[in-house]
Order: structure tokens, then sequence, then C-alpha cells
């Protein structure tokens, strides 16, 4: 679990540069990179609801954006994404219910598998033993045949696995990654 405050999200810089240029200071990764642009991730029905103390029914806070909204509906189909908001201001309300469906209203292109394996490369034993999840990877990937693609990513999953060479078998050292994309901003 990893919990940020916003303006903690937004001031994050890039901690790892993770591709296949080594001389620069790049940390290799195996050839197994995966994306995926999931479907799933995407909702197109953002609904905000204020909580009120008093037990109110307050008015619901759909994205102001309603030509986009309907946009990515008719693309995605409807996706519900409710939300209850402890929030006080009407307007920090719209702010989030905005900032949501920017975020989450369309396909992102998401990093499903990347592994780095450090037996081999001494430097990437400090991402190895150091990343954490919440970290920002800049990846650099030069794919056969398709021109080289650059992204910032939120590290989502860490999967370590540390084998010491005991009884003649060799060194292996690799970290296993998922990370999803960093969204332009962050709501406030």
């Amino acid at each position: 679990l990893n919990c940020r405050q916003r303006s903690h999200l937004a001031a994050d810089t890039v901690t790892w540069h993770i591709g296949p240029d080594v001389a620069s200071g790049m940390i290799p990764f195996d050839g197994d990179i995966t994306y995926s642009s999931d479907p799933q991730k995407v909702y197109t029905n953002i609904t905000v609801s204020p909580y009120s103390p008093d037990g109110a029914t307050l008015p619901d806070i759909q994205p102001a954006n309603y030509a986009a909204v309907k946009a990515a509906q008719q693309q995605y189909g409807v996706k519900p994404y409710q939300v209850t908001s402890y929030l006080q201001s009407t307007a920090e309300q719209q702010a989030q219910a905005n900032w949501l469906f920017s975020a989450y209203g369309q396909l992102a292109r998401r990093i499903e598998k990347l592994t780095i394996k450090a037996a081999g490369h001494p430097a990437a034993w400090l991402l190895l033993l150091g990343i954490n999840l919440g970290d920002l990877a800049q990846v650099y990937d030069t794919p056969i045949g398709s021109p080289p693609t650059t992204g910032v990513f939120r590290v989502t999953q860490i999967s370590r696995s540390i084998g010491f060479g005991a009884n003649s078998s060799t060194v292996e050292a690799t970290a296993t990654l998922t990370m999803d994309p960093v969204p332009a901003s962050y709501w406030s």
C-alpha cells in the first residue's frame, strides 16, 4: 500500500531511468517487456456523490465536459465509477470529477511486465534492492521494427527474486515490475 498527498505526487521526479543505453546511465531490461491498454481500467460514467454529515441527499456531480464523456461512452461503453466525496466545496468536488475523467476516461498505455536482471549488470543491483512502489521510472524502449518510445510510469507492483548461487548454481537476481502511466496533473 502506498499513500501520498497530491502535492507530493505532483512534485515527484523520475528516480529510475530504464533502457538499453547503459553508457548514459540507463538500467537495461530483459527483452520481455509487455504493454497493455486495458479497457477494464477505463471509466466513462464517473459520479461524485457528496457526503452529507446530516444525512441530506445532495445532487451527484458528473464531469463538466459532456461531449467528451459521450464520445468515451460511445467508444468504450458506459463503465461506471462511483466516488463518495468528503470534500466540503462543490468546486473541489467538480474538479475531482473532471480529473477522474481526464485520468481514466480513455485508454492509457501501461507496462504489464518488465524484467530487470541484476546478476549480469552490477549497476542494476541498486534498482533491484532500492525500487519501491510509487517510484517514478522513465522507460526508453527500442522495439525491433518500430520507432523508439519513452514514457514515465509509476511502479505499482514489484516481484523480486534473488538466488545466491549455492550448490554450484548461478547467481540470479531479478525484479519484475508492473507500471502505470502518470497523469499529466493531479486535481487540486
